[in-house]
């Protein structure tokens, strides 16, 4: 039919279309226009690159629209599950509220070819699948799926006929799976021969259960009780006296460091006193005190070491010039506190407590202070970057690298807050800057290493969480980067060990019981999956949320 059509000018073809476009896109816009553009050149400058490396063009790329064509279904499937792989590592660094999320559709379809355009109803189709997936999801036509059906490790749901719009027929739709499931085997039916044997065993069985019941109606000879020494009764004043366990105060999260007793140095819990156990409701109380004894020494190693952690980095942070002002600028009058301890504060609030509003009234009150504190303006770019307000973070470790051009700590929190704005390169740069300044800055490398993973050098990535976690075996983060370095060279079982240990040094931490779980999924363990998915839920991890809700699983 093509060929008939040549006067015109026509060409046709049979081809495989893929469109994409963002979820919310007019929302985004409307709240921060130039971050939106940035994020979309960032994201579609990656989705570029994958078309590309599966075979397939970019058509078109217009707005927040992408329309690419491929000749093979499995290749566009492939670069699709790619796409949404990477951009869910990307938007996993942003607020909820900030993240860019893709829709696909995919079809097989008739189109008509004019220079490097396409048109007609294979790429509306496309387009109309686009619309039915979900944010982060990828839906495909009846087409497009008779040729990949058994070709890709993918699961799919059959969404049933949707009309769409402008297209006559009703398209069939099917929903691809991303994440990887545990499949249970088809159990064979039995033979005849089989079912045979299993009769002959249950009528023996029946046998056996008849001869049993008729013997237990045979009352058995009463035996004279013997009492052991140890039963014999005592008289009620030689029993050992009850004595209820102690009560252990649990200590909520603000309240790191365990409460001192008045006139007593250190907290401790008094030996439990030794009791005569006559009943298992005695021993279970008893062993549930010595549970509760056990976690408190846990507590109180790990608050001895998060102290510690504190005082190393404050010497970190303290390193370099003392941003050329004189002693008496941090001289104070008798019960006020001087800039150096508003900053002190601030460490502890944030890094101690985990009060980042409270740290941050601290690093205010440095600057009122004291206006020209380097490291306050660091500490409060720091705390802009947890909040995910990365441009005023950006503004705040500027100010403070202007303060202090030897401040390695302002060199961290600005390549933070360009790894938030997506600017990867540019946060190696700053990151580096921070690294030879202070070649022993276990933070520093934990950051590069999470730029080095967006930027796929794994190895790279790798290297520096080596090197962060040599420096500071006992900082939570460096474990984690290090586990999705390793997830990402397909070391899973070396991924899940460094998963393991940064959940052991902080189980409030919830990405890497997120990323062990999607680990667990990828070696086919999918009940363990759930459960760190469930985990990192019910510490407010959205991404885990957001993948129960879709499955319909309560946590």
């Amino acid at each position: 039919m093509g060929d008939s059509m040549n006067t015109q000018e026509v060409k046709r073809k049979l081809t495989v279309i893929l469109s994409a476009d963002v979820k919310g896109y007019g929302r985004l816009m409307g709240e921060d226009e130039e971050w939106t553009v940035h994020t979309l050149n960032t994201y579609k400058g990656m989705m570029r690159g994958l078309v590309q490396q599966h075979r397939g063009r970019i058509v078109d790329a217009l707005g927040d629209n992408v329309l690419a064509e491929f000749v093979s279904v499995v290749d566009a499937v492939q670069c699709a599950v790619e796409i949404q792989q990477v951009l869910r590592a990307k938007n996993a660094v942003l607020p909820e509220n900030r993240r860019m999320e893709f829709r696909i559709g995919i079809n097989l379809g008739d189109v008509i070819e004019e220079g490097n355009a396409i048109y007609g109803d294979g790429v509306n189709i496309a387009a109309r699948l686009e619309g039915l997936a979900e944010a982060g999801g990828i839906c495909i036509s009846g087409s497009a799926f008779e040729q990949i059906e058994n070709k890709l490790p993918l699961r799919y749901k059959y969404l049933g006929e949707h009309q769409v719009k402008n297209i006559i027929k009703p398209v069939r739709v099917y929903r691809a799976q991303i994440e990887p499931e545990a499949t249970t085997p088809k159990k064979a039916k039995p033979t005849q021969w089989q079912r045979a044997a299993m009769g002959l065993v249950i009528g023996v069985i029946a046998v056996v259960v008849v001869i049993v019941l008729w013997k237990s109606y045979i009352p058995p000879t009463p035996k004279p009780e013997v009492i052991p020494k140890e039963k014999i009764a005592v008289s009620q004043t030689d029993k050992a006296p009850t004595v209820a366990p102690p009560s252990i105060e649990v200590v909520p999260k603000e309240k790191i460091t365990p409460p001192t007793p008045k006139k007593v140095p250190k907290p401790a819990v008094p030996p439990a006193p030794k009791v005569e156990v006559t009943d298992e409701k005695s021993m279970d109380s008893i062993r549930k005190t010595q549970e509760q004894s056990k976690d408190w020494e846990e507590m109180k190693k790990k608050t001895e070491e998060a102290l510690k952690e504190i005082e190393k980095l404050k010497k970190e942070i303290g390193k370099g010039e003392r941003d050329k002002v004189s002693q008496e600028k941090y001289a104070k009058a008798p019960n006020e506190l001087n800039a150096m301890d508003w900053l002190n504060k601030g460490l502890e609030l944030r890094y101690r407590d985990k009060k980042n509003q409270e740290a941050m009234k601290a690093f205010d009150k440095a600057i009122e202070i004291d206006p020209n504190f380097a490291r306050a303006y660091a500490g409060r770019a720091a705390i802009y970057n947890d909040w995910g307000q990365h441009q005023q973070a950006l503004r705040e470790s500027e100010q403070a690298i202007k303060l202090d051009p030897n401040l390695s700590w302002g060199f961290n929190t600005r390549g933070w807050a360009y790894i938030g704005l997506l600017n990867y390169q540019k946060a190696v740069e700053n990151l580096n800057k921070a690294i030879e300044l202070d070649p022993n800055y276990a933070y520093a490398y934990c950051n590069r290493s999470w730029a080095y993973l967006m930027l796929k050098n794994y190895h790279q990535a790798l290297d520096d969480a080596n090197k962060a976690t040599e420096i500071a075996p006992k900082l939570s983060p460096t474990y984690w980067r290090r586990g999705m370095a390793l997830a990402s060279l397909n070391k899973f079982q070396d991924a899940i060990r460094d998963y393991d240990k940064a959940i052991e040094l902080d189980p409030t931490f919830s990405w890497p019981f997120l990323h062990r779980g999607y680990t667990f999924l990828k070696l086919g363990k999918t009940e363990q999956a759930l459960e760190d998915f469930k985990k990192a839920a019910n510490l407010g991890n959205n991404d885990a949320q957001s993948y129960l809700k879709k499955k319909g699983i309560q946590w």
